[in-house]
């Protein structure tokens, strides 16, 4: 779609669902990378290290460094599998909260 389609198809909205729509794009975009989970305490060190990755997308060096930094917010790369990490994370031993 070009810009020019987009704003023929733009022209028949009123100001009320401009703005609506303009909140809808907003909070999309925003949405992207912004959430974070809390790391609150480790368990498992080895078991959170892995999950972290698996989270983040780090590498090791800077899984480890996040670990060390508990408590911490470690930025979720993949949110398609986000609940399952959660768990994995809580059976860990580690205490984690979505923020």
């Amino acid at each position: 779609m070009t810009k020019e389609e987009m704003v023929r198809g733009l022209k028949d909205l009123s100001i009320q669902e401009l703005m609506k729509l303009q909140e809808e794009i907003l909070t999309e975009i925003d949405g992207r990378g912004e959430r974070k989970l809390r790391l609150v305490s480790v368990g498992k060190r080895l078991d959170a290290m892995k999950e972290v990755r698996r989270l983040s997308g780090f590498g090791l060096k800077q899984a480890v460094a996040l670990l060390d930094s508990a408590p911490c917010d470690v930025p979720i790369a993949d949110e398609c599998e986000l609940s399952a990490v959660i768990a994995r994370l809580r059976e860990t031993g580690s205490v984690v909260e979505l923020v």
